[in-house]
C-alpha cells in the first residue's frame, strides 16, 4: 500500500514472530545473518542474545528501564491524573517511558495531597476501561497484582496511611503508600503514588533507581527551574524528562537511553580522492 518510491523500503522489512522459549536464540536463522541486532530484554535475555550472534555483529541493546512522575505542588490534580492514566494505560506499563510510580510533593510528612491525586488517578484508571481495555497479562489471572494489593491492604486496615484502589477483574490497581521508597510496578496498570516532602528528599530516594530510570515526567513546576531539575535528574541516571501527557509518545528520534538510536544503525562509508 506505500507509493512507489518507497517500495524499496517496504520490500526489505519482515516482520516474524515466535513463542518465547519454543526455540532456542542459536535456533534463529535472522540472529546469525544479522548485520546489527537490537534487543529489548531484562540481562539474561541481553546476555543470551550476546551469545547467540557472531563476535563482530554489533547489539544493541535496551535493557529494562523504569519511568517515573512527579507532581509538583503547582499541578492540578484533575489534569494530572488523566494524563497519567493515560501514560500507564498506553503500554500497560510494558514500555520503558511507562510511570510506575508517582510522586507527589507536599507538606513534609503529609499525605493529603498525595491521597487526593491517587483517588483522582484511580477514576481516570477506571474511566478507561471501556474505552481502552488493558491487553492479556503475562501472569495469567493475575497472581502478580494480587500480591501487589495483598500488603498495603493489610496495613490500610492497621491504619498507617496506605489505601488501595483496583478493578475487581485486576484490569488496573492504584495505590496510595505512604513510605518514601521507590515501589516498581509488576505491569498490568499498576502504580503507586507516594508522598515526598521536597525535591531533594525526591533526588536522595531515586539515586539508586539511577542504571534503571529513564523518562520522567513532570507537572506542577516553575519553568524558570526546568533547566536545573532536568540537570539534576540526568545526573541520577534520568535520559529524558517531559510534561506527563508526552510520557508515552517519544519522538522517533529521541535520545534513547541517552544515545542516537537512529544513527547507530546506519553504516558509513567514504571515499577518497583518486
Amino acid at each position: 500500500e506505500v507509493e512507489t518510491s518507497a517500495r524499496i523500503l517496504a520490500d526489505a522489512l519482515e516482520c516474524v514472530e515466535w513463542v518465547g522459549g519454543a526455540k532456542s536464540l542459536d535456533e534463529i536463522e535472522a540472529l546469525a545473518g544479522a548485520a546489527f541486532v537490537v534487543a529489548y530484554g531484562g540481562g539474561s535475555t541481553i546476555e543470551a542474545i550476546r551469545r547467540a550472534v557472531a563476535g563482530s555483529t554489533p547489539v544493541i541493546e535496551y535493557g529494562h528501564r523504569m519511568g517515573i512522575a512527579v507532581v509538583g505542588r503547582g499541578a492540578d490534580l484533575g489534569a494530572a491524573a488523566s494524563a497519567l492514566a493515560a501514560a500507564v494505560a498506553v503500554f500497560d506499563q510494558r514500555g520503558c517511558v511507562s510511570p510506575q510510580q508517582v510522586f507527589a510533593l507536599g507538606p513534609l510528612g503529609g499525605t493529603e495531597r498525595a491521597a487526593e491525586l491517587a483517588a483522582r488517578l484511580s477514576g481516570a484508571l477506571a474511566g478507561l476501561e471501556g474505552s481502552f481495555a488493558g491487553g492479556p497479562r503475562e501472569d495469567g489471572p493475575g497472581g502478580a497484582v494480587r500480591q501487589l494489593r495483598d500488603a498495603p491492604e493489610r496495613r490500610a486496615s492497621a491504619g498507617d496511611g496506605a489505601r488501595v484502589w483496583g478493578s475487581d477483574d485486576l484490569e488496573w490497581t492504584d495505590v496510595l503508600d505512604p513510605d518514601p521508597e521507590l515501589r516498581p510496578s509488576c505491569g498490568g496498570r499498576t502504580v503507586h503514588v507516594t508522598p515526598v516532602g521536597s525535591e531533594a528528599d525526591l533526588e536522595e530516594i531515586l539515586l539508586p533507581l539511577g542504571p534503571h530510570l529513564q523518562t520522567v515526567g513532570v507537572d506542577g513546576f516553575e519553568t524558570g527551574a526546568a533547566h536545573g531539575r532536568a540537570e539534576r535528574l540526568a545526573r541520577i541516571g534520568a535520559s529524558r524528562v517531559v510534561p506527563l501527557d508526552r510520557i508515552a509518545f517519544p519522538p522517533p528520534w529521541w535520545i534513547h537511553d541517552g544515545q542516537g538510536p537512529l544513527r547507530r544503525l546506519v553504516r558509513w562509508s567514504a571515499d577518497g580522492p583518486v
